[in-house]
């Protein structure tokens, strides 16, 4: 289906949605407002969808950690921020979304089917996180079929046994921790190439790390990574999207103080899949102690400066101007420094123009995390 004709199907389940959340028909915005090129919309919008580059074989890729749908009181509330969120993915024109905190089912909202309703036609890739639990937190990924054919897929789980789900072992605590994975191939210009869409944990430096550096080993056949049972073809050029909990800096967290050496991890000397697939979360869970880490703990210097990926806001061929940060907790304060959602590619993809989507109604961001999005082309 052409963009045009999604972004109009979009519009109106929007106004479907917002009917269902507060009994009454909605007006919309306007699409060519909306699709304008850097246009404001009045009231301090912000930022909103600047038309996709005409190169062919443009994808447009968004990543949105569009926090868990809930009843807490304020803005956070599920039915009240929806039809913004809809709104703004009316108008986005995206290819593929990355999403982070989605659930199927919390506090009596269908969060999962909602957003499918925002997005007619597409199809959507994902999972709990959990084991047991079916309604936890999804890193999951809608995409146009129009756009796009899907040649495998699959999950894996930010830990020493990432075939086991729900696994936890990088000394992450609480939550279990995984990504996402598609083959996509472009049917504009045949091109392949694989997403990877991901969450990383929020309190451990270590495990972000290593998070970091699992998917950088699979991307370039790293042997401690070749029994994980990963299936990624490290030979496709790779766009690596998600919520890493962590600002775009060179250096973090030195183990021991003073270190100054090579990143060193003994966890990945003993890497054995099956092994820790069968430890039990209530110990694996805990604070691997005995393989400490030691170096630079940046996931970014791992992935961009020491790594095989280019930052896409950085990069990008046409640049806009970016908020301070991308996570706003539905402050009043306003968005907090620093970028922690990245969108990372290989060099073999072209980014023709990146941004941090700043759409706020009335002051009100629909998540407490802003989107990022870039305009890419597949060079192989």
């Amino acid at each position: 289906m052409p963009r045009s004709h999604r972004a109009v199907c979009a519009a109106l389940c929007s106004a479907v949605l917002l009917a269902a959340c507060h009994g009454g028909v909605p007006s919309t915005p306007s699409l060519n407002a909306r699709q304008a090129d850097f246009l404001p919309s009045p009231g301090d919008d912000g930022l909103v969808a600047p038309t996709p580059p005409a190169e062919l074989g443009t994808l447009r890729v968004m990543i949105w950690n569009v926090r868990f749908a809930s009843s807490r009181d304020g803005y956070e509330d599920w039915p009240t921020r929806a039809p913004d969120l809809a709104r703004l993915l009316a108008v986005s024109n995206v290819d593929i979304l990355g999403v982070q905190e989605m659930v199927a089912l919390k506090d009596g909202h269908r969060q999962l089917d909602d957003i499918r309703a925002m997005l007619p036609g597409y199809e959507y890739i994902g999972r709990s996180r959990s084991a047991t639990n079916p309604d936890d937190e999804q890193s999951g990924v809608f995409y146009d079929p129009g756009s796009l054919e899907v040649l495998n897929s699959g999950f894996f789980w930010l830990s020493p046994a990432p075939m086991t789900p729900g696994s936890f072992g990088y000394g992450n605590q609480g939550n279990p921790r995984m990504a996402t994975w598609v083959e996509f191939k472009n049917r504009a210009d045949g091109s392949l190439f694989t997403l990877v869409n991901t969450h990383f944990d929020h309190r451990s430096s270590e495990a972000r790390y290593r998070s970091a550096d699992q998917v950088q080993g699979y991307l370039t056949a790293d042997p401690a990574y070749a029994n994980d049972g990963v299936d990624i073809d490290p030979g496709l050029p790779m766009v690596f999207i998600g919520d890493f909990n962590d600002e775009l800096r060179q250096d973090e967290n030195w183990v021991p103080e003073g270190y100054r050496g090579q990143t060193i991890d003994p966890l990945k000397t003993v890497r054995a899949p099956l092994l820790f697939g069968l430890v039990p979360p209530a110990i694996s869970q805990a604070d691997p102690g005995v393989f400490r880490m030691a170096g630079n703990l940046s996931p970014y210097n791992r992935l961009v400066t020491n790594g095989s990926f280019v930052d896409a806001l950085a990069m990008a061929e046409r640049r806009f101007e970016e908020p301070a940060g991308t996570y706003s907790a539905f402050g009043s304060a306003g968005v907090r420094p620093g970028i922690i959602d990245w969108i990372l590619v290989t060099p073999d993809v072209r980014v023709l123009q990146s941004y941090i989507e700043t759409y706020a109604p009335n002051g009100n961001f629909p998540s407490d995390h802003l989107p990022v999005v870039a305009d890419v082309q597949i060079l192989r």
